[in-house]
């Protein structure tokens, strides 16, 4: 379990120092959104054949563990494609909303599986297998056992129901979390009056890139207009003063 846990912090030590090089190495820059993708994916794939063995309520934490991994590897991992600013910034929010969750989830498995007030039916094989032949008898030395939520108590049954209501509130909790955080940031920056509002019509490669943003209210920074000159000829005419009305015409189309 050890090797486990020095696996996953390695690859984790790879995207801090891919962080620090990118700053050193302008050519780098999105290395550290694609080590933070690995990171995340190898931390799921760890986490995914960690359950062997475990009750099923020890399995699902840990599954929901899993879910949340690789949805923020496939989150990193899009962000490194994504050019505009204000997608990318968008795609960052949500990133940080399901690290903090799964931050918070690990607190509450912690406290779920080694809290003074442990769930039950968070047991390990040995001890799940003898509460099962002393409730079933033979029908295991047979393996007839049933499978599912029917070989389990009730209580089991519910703490796994519960479990994932529990991990759906700590998804909300992030996001208001998050979101709270970002509008008070905003409104701090803009009270210094240093707020940067040009990130959502810019493009992280190409700030001259015509984007669909760009055009939203008839105007683009990256646009000039000049006016007309009304005293310009048409090149149709020969300069002749005699016919005005037929000047005042083209020069007008």
């Amino acid at each position: 379990m050890n090797w486990q846990h020095f696996t996953m912090y390695f690859f984790f030590g790879i995207y801090g120092c891919a962080r620090i090089i990118e700053h050193g190495a302008p050519f780098l820059t999105g290395i550290d959104r694609l080590s933070g993708a690995l990171a995340f994916f190898i931390e799921g794939f760890l986490f995914q054949n960690h359950v062997h063995g475990r009750s099923e309520i020890d399995k699902l934490i840990h599954i929901l563990i899993v879910v949340i991994c690789y949805a923020s590897a496939s989150f990193f991992l899009v962000s490194f494609f994504v050019k505009c600013r204000r997608r990318l910034y968008l795609i960052d929010m949500v990133t940080g909303i399901l690290v903090f969750a799964q931050g918070t989830w690990f607190i509450h498995v912690a406290e779920i599986i080694y809290g003074k007030h442990a769930w039950p039916g968070v047991l390990d094989t040995e001890q799940r297998s003898a509460r099962n032949k002393e409730a079933h008898g033979d029908m295991m030395e047979d393996g007839h056992h049933e499978e599912g939520h029917m070989g389990m108590d009730s209580s089991e049954h519910m703490n796994m129901m519960f479990a994932v209501i529990f991990f759906a509130w700590h998804i909300v909790f992030a996001i208001i979390v998050n979101s709270l955080i970002a509008f008070g940031i905003y409104k701090l920056l803009k009270k210094k009056e240093i707020l940067d509002l040009d990130f959502i019509n810019d493009s992280v490669s190409d700030p001259e890139n015509n984007n669909s943003y760009a055009g939203m209210n008839g105007k683009s920074k990256n646009v000039q207009y000049e006016s007309l000159n009304m005293s310009d000829k048409s090149p149709l005419l020969n300069g002749e003063d005699d016919d005005e009305e037929e000047t005042d015409i083209f020069a007008r189309a």
